[in-house]
């Protein structure tokens, strides 16, 4: 199993493509500022992820 802290993650095609070889993948926590990518990488790849609001 690989685990992976995610800075800067994007859409998490990287992820997408691990799993898709059969690599176990644990995201560990992911990062992110653009909310739409943020969206499309929970899209691609589930886990209990709630995204926090660091902007206050």
């Amino acid at each position: 199993m690989i685990k992976l802290l995610f800075l800067f993650g994007g859409i998490g095609a990287d992820i997408k493509a691990l799993k898709n070889l059969g690599v176990e993948v644990k995201t560990i926590d992911y990062v992110e500022w653009k909310h739409n990518r943020v969206k499309a990488y929970i899209a691609m790849n589930p886990f209990r992820y709630n995204p926090p609001d660091v902007r206050g």
